[in-house]
């Protein structure tokens, strides 16, 4: 058995949304694998980060991850990108995008630019040449442990 190794150099994880909910327990979920994951957000999380785990406060329309070198990005968007109040039937990830002067608010309206974007460049060469894989996930109210925006609506405390 030989005792030379191939050593793979790193693959380092952006989690855009990274300081919510679930993009932090997916950044959480891949530092606990023992991936190096940045989480980026215009604020930053309330939980604390793994030891493999940087926050990069930052605006997703700046250009970072072909200049950095980034190979994966994970965009957290919303199920209303395609939804915009109509009934859908055996809907699924290939409905067309709800177009942007028929969403009924800015959120979702910026969340579809956004995520058309993110898409558009997957499988781009960063600037040493390695590739950028893109990936979107559309949520929907995201519950769980020590979530910080839907259960503390829900639950009022009386006196």
């Amino acid at each position: 058995m030989s005792h030379q190794r191939k050593h793979r150099k790193q693959e380092v994880h952006l989690v855009t949304g990274g300081g919510g909910y679930p993009g932090y327990n997916l950044a959480k979920k891949l530092a606990e694998l023992g991936h190096q994951v940045i989480l980026f957000d215009l604020r930053e999380p309330v939980w604390p980060l793994k030891e493999n785990m940087n926050f990069i406060q930052g605006n997703i329309t700046d250009v970072t991850c072909l200049k950095l070198n980034i190979l994966r990005l994970v965009y957290t968007s919303t199920y209303n990108v395609v939804f915009g109040g109509q009934e859908i039937c055996d809907g699924d990830e290939s409905l067309p995008y709800l177009p942007l002067n028929q969403h009924p608010d800015h959120y979702s309206r910026t969340k579809s630019i956004a995520e058309q974007k993110v898409l558009k460049v997957n499988g781009s060469k960063t600037l040493n040449g390695g590739t950028l894989y893109t990936c979107v996930l559309r949520l929907a109210g995201v519950y769980g442990p020590e979530e910080q925006r839907h259960i503390p609506r829900i639950i009022v405390r009386k006196c």
